[in-house]
């Protein structure tokens, strides 16, 4: 059986610090015309993990996806916030509190987007509590999903015509 890993000394996967000198020191073996070491050495990284520390990096990883978070140019509130949502939930272990989810998911959003998440709060979101804020967005994402479903609807329905047996025998 072919491990997907590199098998570092023993102690290596108990020490943090001699699982990294024996990390750099494979790295340090491969060479790469026009590519620095750190380059290297950046991408072979997660390869050299596994378990626990494999899961501690990805979530670290979602964690910045979750604070750089911003929404696309054509993707609706709906979309956004469940995109948002489904970061917040493969790393649970994100440790932002809850002020700092709705600012960082608020702050993300086009502008243009932000003025209608005010106006419908009344004023800023952020002035809001951090439950009223997330409250508001899940409701606002909520009624943009019914408003994109109800759009759909009518679009495909658009230029389909009704057939019955009269209209057939008298065509």
């Amino acid at each position: 059986m072919i491990q997907n890993t590199v098998q570092f000394g023993a102690n290596a996967l108990d020490d943090p610090n001699t699982h990294i000198a024996d990390f750099l020191e494979i790295c340090d073996t491969l060479k790469f015309n026009g590519v620095s070491d750190d380059v290297v050495s950046l991408c072979l990284f997660p390869f050299s993990l596994r378990d626990k520390a494999k899961s501690w990096l990805n979530c670290l990883l979602l964690r910045t996806d979750i604070t750089t978070f911003s929404q696309f140019e054509q993707e609706s509130l709906y979309e956004a916030w469940e995109l948002y949502k489904d970061l917040l939930w493969r790393c649970p272990h994100h440790e932002l509190p809850l002020g700092l989810v709705v600012q960082t998911f608020y702050y993300g959003f086009i502008s243009s987007n932000r003025t209608m998440i005010d106006a419908a709060a009344r004023g800023n979101l952020l002035r809001k509590t951090e439950e009223e804020g997330y409250e508001l967005l899940e409701e606002m994402a909520a009624s943009s999903y019914q408003l994109q479903s109800e759009r759909n609807n009518q679009r495909s329905s658009a230029g389909v015509h009704q057939v019955n047996e009269f209209s057939v025998v008298t065509t």
